[in-house]
């Protein structure tokens, strides 16, 4: 009983208290300390992203393919647009032509595409389409429908060695500019069917792939060739309690050329 009491004397909780207080107060410090420098890191953190976002970044249009376009012009003495990149690909053509007011499907016109292309053996280099195809890709499939089956070569380093490799693009123009690719999703099972062709000569009507039911393309009948609005649907219910509508499509034939998601 003696001994207790000594060893009760000997524990004192204001001493542990005190030396808590002071680990405690201690600790505090230590993590104040560290997030003020945890927030001065932050603010330089932020500081360098808004530099690294003010980055005007390199463009291969800027650097490659407008140089190239004025040095061709130069050389052929016929001013030149720049159309793309298009696709996944990133398919940018240069076209030469005299008039510049007039379409390049209206007039003679010279074109190469180009294709950049970057592998771990050479790097990035720039080729150019043969006008070959490879075959590679399904017809209407999604790399067919993005030029992938285009047969391209390294581009050559000179203009000299460039300039017969232009290509008389009239025609060619002309058949690109009308084939599309669009979407449509089918209101009755929401597959998004898509489809590659020219609405004008080959109608706007379809089917869904997925479910079989009727599908009218209206993006493209309700946009002009140039991509504006016509704003002149005239679909009307002839059935609503069954959902069942028409428009001045609705008599035409169907076409089916939907690319399929397991295409390559």
């Amino acid at each position: 009983m003696q001994q207790t009491q000594q060893r009760e004397k000997v524990i004192d909780i204001q001493d542990l208290i005190t030396v808590y207080i002071e680990k405690s107060t201690a600790e505090i410090a230590a993590y104040d300390a560290l997030q003020a420098q945890i927030d001065r890191a932050e603010k330089r953190i932020t500081r360098l992203r808004a530099k690294q976002d003010a980055l005007p970044g390199v463009s291969w249009l800027d650097e490659i393919v407008h140089p190239l376009g004025e040095r061709i012009s130069a050389q052929l003495g016929l001013p030149y647009e720049v159309y793309g990149p298009f696709g996944i690909g990133s398919r940018t053509s240069l076209y030469f032509r005299e008039d510049m007011t007039k379409s390049i499907t209206e007039q003679p016109i010279k074109v190469i595409t180009l294709q950049p292309k970057n592998n771990a053996q050479r790097g990035f280099t720039v080729h150019y389409e043969t006008g070959e195809q490879t075959g590679a890709y399904a017809k209407d499939s999604h790399g067919d429908a993005n030029g992938l089956n285009q047969a391209t070569k390294e581009l050559p380093d000179s203009i000299g060695e460039i300039i017969p490799l232009l290509r008389d693009g009239f025609q060619r123009a002309a058949q690109e500019l009308q084939r599309v690719m669009t979407t449509e999703t089918c209101p009755d099972c929401s597959h998004v069917n898509a489809v590659y062709m020219d609405c004008r000569k080959e109608g706007y009507r379809t089917k869904c792939a997925n479910c079989g039911n009727d599908l009218m393309l209206c993006d493209p009948c309700q946009h002009d060739e140039n991509g504006e609005l016509l704003d002149d649907c005239d679909f009307h219910w002839t059935d609503r309690e069954n959902g069942i509508g028409a428009c001045r499509r609705s008599c035409e034939p169907y076409i089916h050329r939907e690319i399929k998601d397991d295409d390559n």
